[in-house]
């Protein structure tokens, strides 16, 4: 059974109403429409939760239950850069390379994980995985047929707390870019949701998991992936045919070396402005230390000054 977040966009004279999907679970899709019956007594722009079987009338979804929706919590404690508008953003990933050091966790409990080695490709945020066994996850029972992707698909949940993490596909599914069959994809695999806006209109993104570890360790690996950008650094490994891991062993190699002569850089101009700074404070202080000696070569004129006149005075 599915179970979508929807906004109530009609409601009937006798009472029935119609929903449209706003949050999808891998089997309902956003903006499909759910019928809902007279006994919820929802008004329309109602925000509702719900769990659907497919319709036999209109409407795409008939709702078997449903209530007034309430707002998702998580028993962990996130950063700025972990969740909302501020969250770090994953770069799009060339499928089959290395994701060493991103690791994410069920926003909600913590329980479901996912590791780098895992992890095949990034794409729009997503995760696609490699495997279909990762640590923490359950498949929901039923299984929902997609009618983009043409083929059957089944919610992916944490195992503790039954957030909704993303969908399992069994089997290679119609790409919609290509028009053909997906290719390079590894099956039977998920693809997990990091972050998305789940509504046209939403002014935050919501998350089903975040990045594990500090922001240091995340942003140095992010700038090792080879990312969709990397074009030009994969090609001359792959002009033989498809990229093999040696190929993005190599690859990656190579992002490390700038990264590191990039901070190294970095760490020269730190230096450089450090020296600056204390060259500048010394300056500085030995101006000060002449300006207090003139000050005192002054007063010490003025005071001998002062006795010479008293003394010609009292002659």
């Amino acid at each position: 059974m599915s179970k979508p977040r929807a906004r109530v966009i009609q409601r009937k004279p006798n009472g029935w109403c119609t929903a449209s999907v706003i949050q999808g679970d891998g089997e309902a899709n956003i903006n499909d429409t759910i019928a809902i019956h007279s006994k919820y007594r929802f008004d329309v722009g109602n925000v509702i939760s719900t769990k659907v079987v497919p319709g036999k009338g209109i409407e795409t979804w008939f709702a078997m239950y449903a209530k007034i929706y309430q707002e998702r919590t998580s028993q962990l404690h996130h950063e700025s850069w972990q969740v909302g508008q501020g969250a770090i953003t994953l770069p799009d990933t060339i499928a089959g390379s290395g994701h060493d050091g991103i690791e994410f966790q069920c926003w909600g409990c913590g329980h479901a994980k996912v590791h780098g080695f895992e992890i095949h490709r990034i794409k729009q945020t997503a995760i696609w995985t490699n495997t279909d066994r990762l640590e923490g996850c359950k498949l929901r029972g039923t299984k929902a047929w997609n009618k983009w992707k043409k083929c059957h698909v089944q919610s992916v949940q944490c195992g503790r707390c039954d957030e909704t993490l993303g969908s399992y596909y069994e089997q290679p599914y119609f790409d919609s870019e290509t028009g053909k069959i997906k290719e390079g994809q590894v099956f039977p695999c998920f693809k997990l949701d990091h972050m998305r806006s789940r509504e046209a209109a939403a002014d935050k993104p919501q998350f089903s998991l975040t990045l594990v570890g500090t922001r240091t360790q995340i942003e140095a690996a992010i700038e090792v992936l080879i990312t969709t950008d990397d074009s030009d650094l994969v090609q001359p490994y792959a002009r033989f045919g498809r990229i093999d891991a040696k190929g993005f062993e190599l690859v990656k190699q190579s992002k490390v070396a700038a990264r590191d002569a990039k901070i190294r850089a970095e760490q020269a101009a730190e230096e450089q402005k450090r020296e600056a700074a204390d060259a500048k404070r010394h300056a500085d202080a030995q101006r000060q230390q002449a300006q207090r000696e003139a000050e005192r070569i002054r007063q010490e004129a003025a005071a001998e000054k002062r006795r010479a006149d008293a003394q010609r005075q009292q002659a």
